[in-house]
């Protein structure tokens, strides 16, 4: 059983992967410079995941900057339609304040209003509460 997956190991560098019988030598040796072979082929792997590990943090880090500048971005949408939406609620419970006319377009406010933003009125009033975490 042993010998079988030496000669299937062999195979694989020698066919597969196209190592020559002097470039294994060359490895053996150089990894036998810093201890026992093996140990030095593992760690030289550790430290591969290790950088991997290294890139995966700082991808995830530049997503993080990216949703945390959304996030303010948003936030300072929805202050300004809670503005928005104060300023019409202000001028709904004051119809007849002085200087103040009421024209047909203004009664027919809500047939003529943006739908983007009567939507966002509309979900401003419902105060859902929202969890975002980083």
């Amino acid at each position: 059983m042993r010998l079988q997956s030496v000669i299937t190991m062999c195979d694989n560098l020698l066919y597969t992967h196209r190592f020559s019988v002097s470039a294994i030598s060359n490895i053996y040796k150089t990894a036998k410079q810093y201890g026992e072979p093996i140990e030095v082929l593992n760690a030289l792997n550790a430290y591969e995941r290790v950088k991997a590990i290294e890139r995966e943090i700082a991808h995830l880090g530049s997503r993080k900057n990216a949703m945390e500048s959304s996030y303010k971005e948003i936030e300072k949408q929805t202050q300004n339609l809670e503005i928005k939406r104060d300023s019409l609620k202000e001028m709904r419970s004051h119809p007849n304040k002085p200087g103040r006319s009421r024209s047909k377009p203004e009664r027919n406010r809500k047939e003529n209003q943006d739908p983007q933003t009567a939507d966002y009125v509309h979900l401003l009033n419902r105060r859902t509460p929202v969890s975002i975490e980083f």
